[in-house]
């Protein structure tokens, strides 16, 4: 698999991730649920989720339109690291805030560890071309 094939599936991860996001209102029923929290807790919690969706966009666009760049300068290669240690620290704080009883938490780590796995085996096939 070449870096570019990675570098589309990791896009394609950050749409899937974007979608999903987009479906918080929906799908966790904020309209009922977020009127339960201060309006200061209601609006951070909808403020997190549109940059969150906004990141995503970001990523996605970098992976998917800035391939050559991304695999060919120092600049992309720290983006690279970058993305792979949000995706790390996501993964990480999946345990202590969702635990790792229900299924579907067990699948979200999952998940996050793909996205994990994804950039830091790019971060690591660019560290061995030596951009740096």
């Amino acid at each position: 698999m070449t870096l570019e094939i990675l570098l589309t599936i990791g896009g394609i991860f950050h749409l899937a991730f974007l979608v999903f996001h987009l479906l918080f209102w929906k799908l966790f029923k904020w309209d009922s649920q977020l009127k339960k929290l201060h309006p200061v807790n209601k609006g951070a919690m909808q403020a997190m989720n549109i940059i969150l969706i906004a990141i995503f966009a970001l990523f996605a666009m970098l992976s998917l339109g800035f391939q050559q760049e991304l695999l060919n300068t120092k600049l992309g290669y720290v983006l690279i690291i970058c993305i792979a240690a949000l995706w790390l620290l996501r993964t990480l704080i999946q345990i202590p805030l969702f635990t790792l009883k229900a299924t579907t938490s067990k699948i979200f780590f999952i998940t996050t560890l793909v996205g994990t796995s994804i950039y830091t085996y790019l971060a690591l096939a660019l560290n061995s071309k030596e951009l740096l």
